[in-house]
């Protein structure tokens, strides 16, 4: 009896052993079909690609090598359409766009592959719109096995899937909390009484899920109940800032500031609309005078910092920097300023790295190695083109400041920083969103320095990008 219980239970084991290794094994497979659909889909696209990558050798060619993410590649993407705008615009020099675009990669492995495609291509300039798909990178390329490894695993498509499926379900788990706050969230017709709170909150609320037209909408109704209504008034001029109405943005928050002088946010706000109207003196007195209604403001302090920056005034700069950061030791935007201290300094990555440890700056060394790695490989990619005599453009991202590009260097390179930031403005002020952009996929999951109203680009939004590049490489060769 007792062997009988025993081959029993060997073959119950057997038996459960067996199903864990089927079920691991119909992971492995799934995983592996999943895996090698999505790569012959990948492999299709750049495949249409790659045929319009012809290496042309007949006559004097001006080639250029575009190299970037998903954002770049595509056989009618913006380089397809730079290809056809410098043509019509210049008859007398030939130009061909090299299309590198890869969809999913990021700038380490742009780095690694980059010494190959100049030989295969041997442009004369580079162009790059690179870094958003750096988000969680922690990888500095080297010519390593290690590091070949790490490039294997991380190209997996799988790999990268899983990724962006943690970011959206992290989102939706934002969302919900959201919603739990009780705050009324599209429902303003059931408004019965003329409260002016209740139009504001919703006006937030709609703020909060990127419904622009309607959160205007509710914080003019609050003012119209109450004409004194000055964080309406401020909200308003948010609005209008984010649309790039600055005057009309100006106007809000002035009226905010007249209602209540002691009103500090409206002060930050003027502060920046003068930062991009250059009226550099006018902006620092904002700062300063929101600091002296609130001494504790980080905002004021880290903008102040930034403003001495420009100003060419280090030493006051850097006090104002560390002030900010005493304050808040998790604001992001305090580290950026002072990084671009240390390198107008000279100071090397890994010397602003020890600055930061020895100061216990964890917030940044912990949330933006991401950006001192894209900082490193956009430099060795410069040095790369710079050894080869060979022009490099850097292209910031649409709607985003070319200055986060510009940090990057120490401001002696010879680079042509390319800004999609006053082109996409101005032409969304007068268009729908949907005109310019498939999704917007910048809003979640990328890295803080790319993170934006953008994505990826329909045809108008790549001939946006492309007129806007091509009036300088023009300007580069000479040619109106």
């Amino acid at each position: 009896m007792d062997k009988i219980i025993t081959i029993k239970c060997n073959k119950m084991k057997t038996t459960i052993k067996q199903k864990i290794g089927l079920i691991i094994f119909g992971i492995i497979l799934a995983l592996i079909i999943l895996e090698s659909g999505m790569r012959i889909t990948g492999f299709t696209i750049l495949s249409l690609q790659q045929s319009e990558n012809k290496i042309i050798v007949k006559g004097d060619v001006y080639s250029i090598l575009a190299l970037g993410e998903s954002t770049t590649a595509g056989r009618i993407s913006w380089p397809k359409q730079l290809e056809l705008i410098l043509n019509n615009r210049s008859p007398d020099i030939k130009f061909k766009i090299f299309n590198e675009g890869i969809p999913g990669t990021n700038t380490a492995f742009i780095l690694s592959r980059l010494e190959e495609n100049l030989d295969k291509y041997n442009p004369d300039m580079v162009i790059t719109m690179v870094g958003v798909n750096d988000y969680g990178l922690n990888l500095i390329y080297n010519d390593t096995l290690s590091t070949k490894i790490t490039f294997l695993l991380e190209d997996l498509r799988v790999y990268k899937l899983g990724k962006w499926v943690l970011e959206v379900l992290k989102d939706k788990v934002k969302d919900i909390d959201f919603k739990a706050t009780g705050f009324p969230i599209g429902n303003d017709k059931q408004i019965t009484k003329k409260n002016d709170d209740v139009y504001f909150e919703l006006g937030s609320n709609y703020i909060s899920q990127g419904m622009i037209e309607k959160a205007e909408e509710m914080h003019k109704k609050a003012i119209e109940i109450n004409p004194n209504y000055f964080k309406a008034y401020f909200e308003l001029g948010l609005i209008y800032y984010k649309q790039n109405k600055i005057e009309k943005a100006e106007e809000m928050h002035k009226k905010a500031i007249e209602i209540n002088p002691d009103y500090d946010a409206p002060y930050i706000m003027l502060g920046n609309i003068y930062y991009k109207q250059n009226k550099i003196k006018k902006e620092e007195e904002m700062y300063k005078k929101a600091i002296e209604i609130n001494p504790n403001y980080v905002r004021a302090y880290s903008r102040l910092g930034r403003n001495y920056i420009n100003q060419g005034m280090i030493e006051k700069a850097e006090d104002m920097i560390k002030k900010s950061i005493e304050i808040d030791p998790n604001h992001d935007f305090s580290y950026k300023q002072l990084r671009r201290i240390y390198n107008r300094q000279d100071i090397s990555y890994k010397e602003i790295e020890k600055l930061f440890r020895e100061n216990n700056y964890s917030f940044y060394i912990n949330n933006t190695s991401g950006y001192e790695i894209t900082q490193h490989n956009y430099k060795q990619l410069y040095n790369i083109l710079e050894k080869r005599s060979i022009k490099y453009i850097a292209m910031q991202y649409p709607t985003l400041s070319v200055d986060v590009l510009k940090s990057m260097f120490n401001e002696n390179e010879n680079i042509i920083f390319v800004s999609n930031e006053e082109n996409f403005k101005n032409a969304l002020e007068n268009a729908r969103y949907e005109d310019y952009f498939s999704d917007s996929f910048a809003r979640r999951g990328s890295d803080f320095l790319f993170k934006g109203n953008w994505g990826h680009t329909r045809l108008k939004g790549d001939i946006l990008i492309a007129e806007n590049v091509a009036n300088d490489i023009l300007e580069e060769l000479g040619i109106e």
